[in-house]
């Protein structure tokens, strides 16, 4: 390995876990391709993975010696010197692992406004590519999402603030405690963009759904006896399956005219927006 052979180290019987843990934090630390540059951070990581294993493997085999470099309390700091590394690299941009491409805002400007929501279908599309953003939604949040996860919050004389809390915490069935439920996101009235305003559109969401919906399931299908100017009973009491829910982003995208075939626009994309806008504006974690 040419790492090692540039600064000397041999691993052999005489090798104590505290020298292979300094070897592995270096590694950890300074990993590069052979021309110098970076991996991807999405490399990194598999790259650790195997070389920890392979560490592993050789002084059980050649050795009879066991450790665990994954679990044992000598390599933590290695361990954490890869983790940062990671982190830096999760930064830039250009290293970032890239599972869904994230839309400019012109782009996802384009995939809101295509939607009229005077109809059922194109109340719930709007809604539903304004808050992904908004709320920053993992690729399957949708189809899971509730209307009990939402929350209007109200000022002291009772009225509304004109923000609405989301969290999972808000759900009837929800065990608290868990971490994914410790965090409160919001979406805030546009008074910019009425058009475009969530919290307008998820009151509006909320005020079609008539009599008959018992689900608690927030996207539903449409009532295909709803007529035009009609105010209630828009959708039936079925909610939408999680097949068709996750076509959604790419639909739209490809309503707008987006190659989805040359980059990959799925629903995560909604979630990878935000994310990387403000890397790039220059916010960390």
């Amino acid at each position: 390995m040419e790492f090692c052979s540039l600064r000397n180290y041999k691993f052999d019987r005489e090798s104590t876990i505290e020298q292979l843990a300094l070897i592995l934090k270096d590694w950890g630390s300074n990993m590069r391709k052979l021309d110098g540059t970076d991996y991807k951070e999405g490399v990194i990581e598999t790259i650790w993975n195997t070389t920890e294993a392979l560490l592993q493997e050789k002084f059980y085999t050649d050795f009879g010696r066991k450790f665990d470099p994954f679990k044992d309390v000598a390599f933590l700091s290695a361990r954490r010197a890869q983790d940062t590394k990671r982190k830096e690299l999760q930064r830039l941009p250009e290293k970032q692992k890239v599972s869904s491409t994230a839309l400019s805002y012109e782009e996802h400007h384009k995939t809101c406004k295509q939607w009229n929501d005077e109809t059922p279908v194109g109340l719930q599309m709007k809604f539903y590519h304004i808050s992904s953003v908004e709320l920053a939604w993992r690729g399957g949040e949708a189809a899971s999402c509730l209307v009990d996860y939402f929350d209007e919050e109200l000022d002291n004389k009772g009225s509304p603030t004109g923000r609405i809390k989301y969290n999972s915490i808000f759900s009837k069935t929800c065990q608290g405690g868990s971490q994914p439920c410790a965090v409160t996101k919001w979406l805030v009235t546009n008074s910019e963009h009425p058009a475009l305003c969530p919290v307008r559109l998820f009151r509006k969401l909320l005020s079609r759904r008539g009599t008959n919906i018992t689900t608690n399931r927030l996207f539903l299908a449409a009532n295909r006896y709803w007529k035009q100017g009609s105010n209630t009973n828009w959708y039936k009491n079925s909610p939408i399956g999680v097949d068709a829910i996750s076509k959604w982003t790419k639909n739209s995208a490809e309503n707008i005219g987006l190659d989805t075939k040359k980059d990959k626009i799925s629903n995560h994309s909604n979630r990878a927006t935000p994310v990387s806008q403000l890397i790039k504006a220059g916010v960390g974690e």
